[in-house]
């Protein structure tokens, strides 16, 4: 089962603003539907980079799939930043 929440800038630019301040997280990950350019767009936008793309893993009915694209972005300090 996928949970889908909407997003748009501001909500992103919060969650990222805040995970930065925040020691004891490093990273942020997230799923997002391949064929969703503008959200897509929107997470490539504040640093995240795509890691993997899982083929037909959201099934919506009888031979109805959507790949779903795993996103991550780092969020240590700038000195310590590894892409994966």
């Amino acid at each position: 089962m996928s949970l889908i929440i909407p997003v748009d800038d501001e909500i992103t630019l919060r969650l990222v603003n805040w995970a930065e301040r925040h020691a004891a997280l490093e990273a942020l990950q997230l799923m997002v539907y391949a064929d969703n350019a503008h959200a897509i767009a929107l997470f490539r936008k504040v640093g995240f980079v795509e890691i993997g793309c899982f083929p037909q893993r959201t099934k919506f009915g009888p031979g109805r799939y959507k790949d779903d694209v795993t996103m991550w972005r780092d969020v240590r300090n700038t000195s310590e930043r590894e892409v994966p």
